[in-house]
């Protein structure tokens, strides 16, 4: 499933979806509730620093993937990123590690165009 994050009022409309989503799909809710505070901090970081872009969510064998895209002004240094407490933005730092602790895989692409982050969180 595909949602489009395109301005600040699509966005709690955006993680209603994703949570019926999850909803329909999973059973354990804490799951559900690591998983859809992964979907609110990228969604956030997309309006934030992209002002849109896209999320992607699929589950396959016993795993939800997430893929996050922007077409925003990248980072340089994944090292500063997944520190806690760094922010470009002036906010408190902690989505990223957050985002971290509550998955199982993270990979990170940044450049010029944009940014890609691909998550997933295996389901127990």
């Amino acid at each position: 499933m595909e949602f489009r994050i395109n301005h600040e009022s699509n966005i709690q409309s955006v993680l209603t979806q994703i949570e019926r989503y999850l909803g329909a799909s999973m059973s354990k809710k804490i799951e559900q509730a690591q998983i859809l505070t992964i979907c609110s901090e990228l969604i956030n970081n997309i309006y934030i620093h992209a002002g849109k872009g896209m999320l992607h969510i699929s589950t396959d064998e016993g795993k939800v993937l997430l893929v996050a895209k922007d077409h925003g002004p990248g980072f340089s240094d994944i090292d500063k990123i997944i520190k806690e407490g760094y922010s470009t933005k002036s906010s408190l730092g902690i989505g990223i590690p957050a985002i971290i602790r509550m998955s199982d895989d993270l990979e990170a692409k940044s450049n010029k165009n944009g940014v890609e982050i691909r998550i997933t969180k295996v389901l127990s």
